[in-house]
């Protein structure tokens, strides 16, 4: 159940967390699930090859072994990744965690700045996993509209009240806009 490229965990092996993660879900203590891709990944496929982009699905992977400890952090496919940071987790906390290990991070020659855009959703008693991804995923799918600029290093995390699904969230599917 891991994932050869990154080391990471896989989408099973995700599902699988998150089942057990909502089954234990009390107002009393909510976590955090985060959604996140490579800003423009294609294009490092597109214009280094292949090869370069495994480099960074790879460099991806030590960040986020590094970030959460080695425990929490999954690869969905492609350059899509999901986050069940520990109890308590801020997303602020997360994103300039992440902020720094992606830049101290050894990625190949013209790589840079990779940037990662991410949704993030807090669990709820009576949310299904399958209620609990779309959210995340919504604002995902918003932090990818909102980017502005394209020099610095960072995430972009999808705007919204952290604590329950807006109107947006609700309506939003699983692989298009809210």
């Amino acid at each position: 159940m891991t994932d050869p490229l990154t080391g990471l965990p896989n989408r099973r092996a995700f599902d699988l967390d998150v089942a057990q993660v909502l089954a234990g879900t009390s107002r009393a203590r909510p976590r955090l699930l985060i959604m996140m891709d490579v800003h423009r990944f294609k294009t490092y496929n597109d214009i280094f090859g292949h090869a370069t982009g495994d480099d960074v699905l790879r460099g991806l992977g030590r960040v986020l072994r590094r970030v959460l400890g080695g425990e929490g952090a999954y690869r969905l496919g492609g350059d899509e990744f999901a986050l069940l940071p520990p109890t308590g987790t801020r997303p602020a906390h997360i994103a300039a965690h992440l902020e720094r290990e992606v830049r101290a991070e050894a990625w190949p020659p013209g790589i840079g700045p990779v940037r990662l855009q991410a949704g993030a959703v807090l669990s709820t008693p009576g949310l299904s996993p399958h209620q609990w991804l779309r959210q995340a995923d919504a604002r995902l799918y918003r932090a990818k509209h909102a980017r502005q600029g394209e020099d610095r290093w960072d995430v972009e995390f999808g705007r919204g009240d952290l604590g329950e699904p807006d109107a947006a969230d609700e309506g939003a599917g699983d692989s298009g806009p809210p």
